[in-house]
C-alpha cells in the first residue's frame, strides 16, 4: 500500500490481495453467494470505507454498481 499528496489530491494506492468478488462469485456452484457470505462480505466493505475515511482518505465514486453482489 502506498499513500501520498500532490498539489490537489490526496492518494492511496492498494494492491489486489486475491480474486475479486466477481470471480469468486462465479466458482460457486450456482454463481451466487450465500445470504450469510452476502452479510458478511457487506460488513467487510463498510468497514474498509470507514477505515479508509478515518485515515483521511474520501472515495468519491463509491455507488452500488461497484459493489454490486449477487446472493440466492
Amino acid at each position: 500500500m502506498s499513500c501520498g499528496r500532490n498539489e490537489n489530491f490526496n492518494y492511496l494506492v492498494m494492491s489486489l490481495q486475491a480474486s475479486n468478488l466477481a470471480e469468486l462469485r462465479r466458482s460457486q456452484p450456482k454463481g451466487v453467494f450465500s445470504q450469510s457470505t452476502l452479510l458478511r462480505l457487506g460488513f467487510q466493505i463498510l468497514r474498509s470505507i470507514r477505515a479508509i475515511h478515518e485515515a483521511g482518505f474520501l472515495h468519491r465514486d463509491i455507488k452500488p454498481v461497484s459493489i454490486i453482489i449477487v446472493a440466492i
